[in-house]
């Protein structure tokens, strides 16, 4: 097998990575919002549970998250016979599942950092014009907190999708986990690795473009 009928074989992988990838980081950054509300929230038992969850999750390894999800909650019959079962029992949804809540731990501090970085004096005077709940955010946090945020927000892209590769080790036949196959298959090994870290720098390079993009755009 040379090198293009192995790009071919790893290509079918393609779709499995970025549904893996891009739900879980969607998802996480949507999670990332309630978060990081709670982690600024005046109210301690919020804001207190928010620290909590937030060094769980981050102590914890991608690789025994997946595994817990997966291996780990088939083991009680209570979640076999739940309406959960049929999302916790295909490794494609414990994934990202696995990837969101890695990804919300991440994100909510970014996020966090960046309504931080908007001066008190901005946001008491938009108080003082009446600019409350969605409205502050809309008008005044948010437009001054991504600039601030985005650069960090491409790190954690990439390290994300990076860590999405993990997936393959629940069975799914992602980029990582056909490439995996095709290695012990052929006894090449290092070709099938090599072309798939060639898609993975393709994505993140596609991805770091796009964020510099925006971070251009947003200084004009």
């Amino acid at each position: 097998m040379n090198y293009t009928e192995i790009a071919i074989e790893v290509a079918a992988g393609v779709p499995v990575s970025l549904a893996v990838a891009f739900g879980g980081i969607l998802f996480g950054a949507i999670l990332a919002i309630g978060v990081a509300a709670a982690r600024i929230s005046p109210v301690r038992a919020l804001s207190g549970s928010a620290w909590v969850y937030l060094q769980l999750v981050r102590s914890m390894p991608m690789i025994a998250l997946l595994f817990l999800l997966y291996y780990g909650l088939s083991q009680f019959q209570a979640v076999r016979e739940s309406i959960f079962w049929p999302v916790l029992r295909e490794p494609i949804w414990c994934a990202i599942i696995a990837l969101s809540l890695k990804a919300s731990a991440y994100i909510s501090e970014v996020y966090r950092i960046g309504i931080s970085s908007v001066p008190s004096g901005e946001i008491l005077a938009a108080r003082s014009f009446g600019f409350r709940g969605f409205r502050l955010y809309r008008s005044i946090i948010i437009p001054y907190a991504t600039p601030v945020v985005l650069p960090a927000m491409s790190n954690e892209f990439v390290i994300l999708v990076k860590a999405s590769s993990l997936a393959s080790l629940i069975t799914l036949m992602d980029i990582t986990g056909i490439a995996a196959s095709i290695g012990s298959e052929t006894f090449r090994p290092l070709a099938a690795l090599s072309m798939a870290a060639v898609y993975y720098l393709i994505f993140n390079s596609i991805s770091i473009a796009l964020f510099r993009l925006a971070e251009r755009k947003l200084k004009k």
